[in-house]
């Protein structure tokens, strides 16, 4: 196959050579005041089985419905002139997603009946700031905020509720289409496998084979808050760590978080949470992309962030001075708006 198809490394370089160029012309580009922009993205999924499907086990009965809204805009104005990478200007961002089920589902154990109702939206607003998002710009100001609401009610036999999950915030609506999603990792929790994880020491992983897991243990007291960081970047400074996902399990196997990063910069996806009594949680750490290589990870009870290569600022709830969390806008060029991520089991 490699040699009926050899890599072109010629027209590559010619790509790459036609991306700076092209950079560099946007770059020199000039913006003067009063210019504006804008741009909306709307898409609706909807569908009915027409006929029952029945895949590893589980059937899903004829009937069954299901709707995926996602609507997107963004307006901006220059309030100073610049180039591309210096101007400044008024922006706003709305971001919602509506997710509806009505699915029958039957196991050998059993028939549920399952109801999704979930919205999640995320306004952005930035005053005076660069376009070409600067972390570190002390002029503009911006601000975001998050609403969340709906519900997953899973029936059984005679209607009784099995499952009456109230989609609150970020962690509840993200939890909802994982409780009914397929889950390859279910059986990988065994907590006689788990490796303690102690208060602030780094821990480099290793996912070693496709599909494989890495699970870690923490003695939790109640009432104590706890600050989990891992660094799965890429292209950070050894370039060897590979893109996770990151989940949380209390004693009872039950998954209390489950959620990735996507981050650019090394030591910035955190998950914080307070332990309702004393005992043992679970983290498991798996691939994003069945992938394998290394990773670390690390838990305070402080909120300090661990040490990186490139300054950035801390995630909400981190205790490390001013707190504000990296997130894509029309603000930001670089990638498209979506921080209010699905599930990838069911993202995004």
């Amino acid at each position: 196959m490699y040699d009926a198809d050899p890599v072109d490394y010629t027209e590559i370089e010619r790509l790459y050579d036609e991306i700076e160029r092209l950079d560099e012309a946007r770059n020199n580009i000039q913006f003067a005041a009063g210019n504006r922009g804008s741009r909306a993205y709307n898409v609706n999924y909807k569908g009915e089985l027409t006929k029952a499907k029945t895949e590893g086990g589980v059937t899903v009965a004829q009937g069954s419905t299901y709707e995926d809204k996602n609507n997107v805009s963004g307006n901006s104005t220059v309030t100073t002139a610049g180039t591309y990478e210096t101007f400044r200007a008024n922006v706003t961002s709305s971001d919602k997603q509506q997710r509806t089920a009505a699915l029958t589902v039957a196991t050998s154990s059993g028939s549920v009946k399952i109801i999704l109702d979930m919205t999640g939206e995320l306004s952005q607003t930035g005053n005076n700031v660069k376009y070409y998002r600067d972390e570190d710009d002390t002029v503009g100001t911006y601000t975001e905020t998050e609403k969340y609401s709906g519900s997953l009610k899973v029936y059984g036999s005679n209607n009784a509720l099995f499952i009456d999950h109230p989609i609150a915030d970020r962690e509840s609506f993200n939890m909802a289409a994982f409780l009914i999603s397929y889950d390859p990792y279910a059986s990988s929790f065994d907590p006689a496998n788990a490796t303690p994880l102690a208060n602030n020491v780094k821990v480099n992983g290793n996912i070693s084979s496709e599909g494989s897991t890495a699970l870690y243990s923490i003695t939790v007291t109640g009432g104590t808050k706890y600050h989990l960081w891992w660094d799965d970047r890429d292209t950070d400074t050894d370039g060897q760590h590979m893109d996770v996902r990151v989940r949380g399990y209390s004693d009872n196997g039950y998954v209390f978080f489950d959620m990735d990063g996507d981050w650019e910069l090394d030591w910035v996806n955190y998950y914080s949470f307070t332990a309702t009594s004393t005992g043992t949680v679970y983290i498991m750490v798996y691939s994003n992309s069945d992938s394998t290589g290394t990773f670390a990870i690390v838990y305070n009870t402080t909120g300090s962030r661990p040490a990186m290569s490139v300054s950035f600022t801390a995630p909400l709830g981190a205790n490390s001075g001013s707190v504000q969390s990296k997130t894509d806008s029309v603000v930001t060029p670089k990638k498209a708006v979506g921080v209010l991520r699905h599930n990838r089991s069911v993202r995004d």
